[in-house]
């Protein structure tokens, strides 16, 4: 099983014969931060290549309820991190919905998107009923259902350390063996070379728009 740390110390100890021009190189948190985003990158490349998601990038989330976050009566508010966009159309929450996976939830991708389901005189009757939700800045709206607090996700997040559950000493770090030898030549590569750059994140096309719902 291969945990954050020693997929860190692999990398680190492999670089031992290089010529680093910062000591901050070195230090753990800056390769925790590595393997995230070169993680991120990988796995976007991959999914557009192939269309589909490996189940060893996968992980559980189960939200916990805080009533100090509740701000409405029209939806419930979950704590949630960012998962990873896998392309243009796709993110990383592949599933949104019940503990049991009985009810999948509706995906809208900003509140522009949620008005037009909820305004228009088509969309909003064949959707009637429908449990959607919205993410946005690390939170999880879930509208149309104001008990619902409990729910299930299971998604590829940007930054797996994250979840509640997972320990950094025992988790298995969420990826497979194929790109986890790709993301210790590409950090190795990243940190050894002239002039070397981080991988620029990609953005989220997630982001919440302002559009008031009506």
């Amino acid at each position: 099983m291969l945990t954050l740390p020693k997929i860190a110390e692999d990398i680190i100890r492999s670089a031992q014969g290089a010529v680093f021009t910062e000591q901050s190189k070195f230090q753990i948190p800056y390769i925790y931060d590595l393997i995230h985003q070169y993680r991120n990158v990988i796995l976007r490349t991959t999914y557009e290549k192939t269309g589909r998601v490996h189940p060893l990038w996968l992980q559980q989330y189960f939200p916990e309820f805080s009533k100090d976050l509740q701000e409405s009566e029209l939806y419930v508010k979950f704590e949630c991190p960012p998962p990873v966009v896998l392309d243009d159309q796709t993110d990383g929450f592949l599933y949104i919905g019940t503990l049991d996976k009985s009810c999948n939830f509706r995906k809208n991708q900003n509140r522009a998107e949620l008005a037009m389901y909820q305004n228009h005189r088509v969309t909003k009757v064949r959707t009637k009923g429908k449990i959607k939700t919205i993410w946005s800045d690390g939170y999880l709206e879930v509208w149309g259902n104001p008990l619902q607090k409990e729910i299930r996700i299971d998604g590829v997040f940007m930054n797996p350390t994250l979840l509640p559950d997972y320990n950094m000493e025992v988790s298995e770090y969420p990826i497979s063996g194929d790109d986890l030898t790709q993301l210790k030549q590409l950090i190795f590569n990243s940190q050894t070379e002239p002039m070397a750059k981080t991988p620029t994140d990609f953005k989220n096309n997630m982001v919440d728009n302002p559009t008031a719902l009506k």
